[in-house]
């Protein structure tokens, strides 16, 4: 019998462990190559809802979800029922060239860097075993990421039951009421029929995830109230004893001299209308009081009264110096939501009398304790043009100017567009513009005031102050052209534009309108700095598409109104270098992209002829909804629940 030699064995071994070593090698150098190969893009095998994503770039597929999102804003989705279709747009369109858009103004979005996050973190999170199964498993059977979307539910429904609410009628809980005596009264709750809202929703963030263009069916549903007249019995007497005595809301002003005192009575019929019966978590009617009707009773007719605007530091120019002539000084608010609290608790305890509750309003801008700077010199001036601007616009612009002019920032200071004009309401001067969100056509201030902060940021660009706060428009506005790119838009708290006064002296604000004209100056103390502005390079021009056309009710049947002017999409970038006395240099680039925006037309809708009764479908809908209720109606002792 033969046996292998040693040395053969010896040989063998040292090949399969060569072997092995090679394998093990090649493995490295695989997996080397593959990180290498795949760097910077989303690994193989990946998709995203129903479209191949994997080896693409992030940039790549930013575009391709910036495309998506765009045919949103053009097209929306549609929604429909019984042949009634009603488009719903993700966001809002101005008809107002510089009324800005917020990303919380849309009625549904996708979150394109969460969503690219999500996508690249695939074959890149865990342990490093982890990360190569990971990446296996998608190569092999793909693996599905659904973009990150967000959906303002409330507004959605609401708006849909605005279009369709011919179809529908709500239920409505039994409330009390008085009759001509004053003695309350109770109007019984009515059953409703209404459609399936969640439903519509859930298949609109299916479609959304899918990257589909939006195309809803409604569903009808009965509908029961929440509270009974059964409900509102059990707690009347409580109600009856706490609308038996008025309550009196006062404030006591402890800054005059001497202190006035302040007192409103509220009518047992005003407290009544604030009742709002809700179940306990054991299914009984309890008395509740509406905060949110109470808090818009207490803006509307207490706030004027109890209100003192904040007056800011301001300052003119006078042989070089600067001399105020108003001391700053801070304002007084009604805070209604904790003076909304304060009144629940009152009528919940039975007390006759409540104490509203106030906050300070402090200007954002303090007066230096050197009360005359010497203001040297113009240290920068910006003018935009503002021709063909609205009646209201114009006003908005003039406005804007009166209240910046003037102020005072001392070195190291910080200044916020959006403080320094505060609320911008009809009560404190500023007048209105049109968007459209959702169907509705409604009122929002503000266009004109980006002529402002437009007009700051270029000033404090070439004064070379330190920027903190600036985004540009979410689409071209002609009033800011030449040159593209060089705008800020502000909005309510955020966007802002904000800079610092990082000079060593005083920096004084001058701001007016000239004609058609906004101009604003920085005066001070010239510190040895220069500055060098680039024109902006304009690229990736995209022309806007036809005509966006929206039914509205405000005009004629067939008649056409074109608000806005089209918009081109672009992306414009300029570079500022600024040199300081000691040599040191800050070199930084403004960005902005521009979304293509097409012509907006309204046009009158066309009048509907009601729908042909479905006598069965209706029949049976209410055969249920009636069931529904008589079953309800026999368990007394439990809490009637819409199904």
């Amino acid at each position: 019998m033969n046996h292998p030699s040693p040395h053969r064995n010896r040989r063998g071994a040292l090949i399969a462990a060569a072997m092995l070593t090679l394998v093990f090698i090649g493995g490295i150098v695989f997996l080397w190559s593959y990180d290498v190969w795949y760097q910077g893009k989303i690994m193989p095998g990946v998709m995203m809802g129903k479209r191949i994503v994997g080896s693409y770039s992030p940039e790549y597929t930013d575009d391709m979800l910036e495309a998506y999102r765009e045919r949103l804003r053009l097209q929306g989705a549609v929604f429909s029922f019984k042949g009634k279709n009603v488009t719903l747009y993700s966001v809002p369109t101005t008809l107002n060239a510089d009324i800005p858009i917020q990303t919380t103004d849309y009625l549904f979005d996708i979150n394109s860097d969460a969503t690219i996050a999500s996508l690249m973190a695939v074959g890149r999170t865990g342990s490093l075993q982890r990360q190569h199964v990971d990446r296996m498993r998608s190569a092999i059977a793909k693996t599905s990421i659904a973009p990150v979307i967000t959906i303002d539910r409330q507004r959605v429904i609401d708006q849909l039951k605005k279009e369709f609410s011919f179809f529908h009628t709500p239920a409505t809980n039994a409330r009390f009421a008085t009759d001509e005596k004053g003695a309350i009264t109770i109007t019984p709750e009515t059953r409703g029929i209404e459609f399936d809202y969640d439903k519509a929703l859930a298949s609109l963030a299916v479609q959304l995830s899918s990257l589909e263009q939006p195309t809803i069916h409604l569903d009808e549903g009965a509908t029961l109230p929440d509270i009974t007249t059964r409900d509102l019995e059990s707690v009347r007497s409580g109600v009856e004893q706490l609308i038996a005595e008025p309550l009196e809301i006062t404030f006591e002003n402890k800054e005059s001299d001497p202190p006035q005192k302040r007192a409103w009575t509220l009518s047992g019929t005003l407290l009544l209308s604030w009742v709002k019966p809700q179940r306990s978590s054991g299914g009984q009617a309890e008395i509740q009081f509406d905060r949110g009707a109470i808090s818009d009773y207490l803006k509307e007719k207490i706030a004027p009264d109890v209100r003192v605007d904040v007056v800011h530091p301001r300052f003119e120019m006078k042989n070089g110096r600067v001399v105020a002539f108003d001391i700053p000084r801070d304002g007084r608010e009604l805070d209604s939501e904790k003076t909304a609290d304060v009144i629940s608790a009152s009528l919940t305890d039975r007390r006759i009398s409540a104490q509203i509750v106030v906050r300070t309003i402090q200007s954002p801008f303090r007066q230096s304790a050197d009360s005359e700077p010497v203001i040297k010199e113009l240290l920068s001036r910006a003018e935009t043009d503002f021709s063909g601007s609205s009646k209201n616009r114009v006003a908005n612009i003039a406005r804007g100017a009166e209240l910046i002019n003037g102020i005072l920032l001392a070195p190291g200071e910080e200044f916020s567009t959006n403080k320094a004009l505060g609320d911008v309401d009809a009560a404190h001067g500023f007048f209105p513009g049109l968007v459209i969100k959702g169907t509705e056509t409604v009122p929002e201030y503000g266009g004109g005031l980006c002529q402002v902060s437009t007009t700051l940021f270029r000033a404090v660009a070439f004064a070379g102050l330190e920027v903190r706060e600036r985004r540009n428009h979410s689409y071209r506005v002609s009033f800011y052209e030449p040159p593209v790119g060089f705008d800020a838009t502000i909005y309510g708290t955020s966007p802002d534009f904000r800079f610092k006064n990082d000079t060593p002296s005083h920096l004084l604000i001058q701001a007016r309108t000239v004609g058609n004209k906004m101009i604003v100056e920085f005066w001070g103390s010239k510190d040895g700095r220069t500055v060098e502005v680039d024109t902006p390079r304009v690229f990736n021009i995209k022309k806007a598409g036809p005509p966006k056309l929206i039914e509205t009710d405000e005009l004629a049947p067939g008649e056409k109104n074109c608000t806005e002017k089209a918009h081109n999409g672009a992306d414009a970038v300029f570079e500022r270098r600024i040199t300081y006395a000691d040599g040191t240099t800050k070199k930084e680039t403004y960005k902005s992209h521009y979304v293509v925006w097409p012509a907006v037309c309204l046009i009158g809708k066309a009048k509907e002829d009601p729908p042909p009764p479905d006598s069965s479908a209706q029949e049976n809908t209410s055969s249920s909804a009636q069931a529904i209720f008589s079953d309800s109606q026999k368990q007394e002792s439990a809490p009637t629940q819409a199904p």
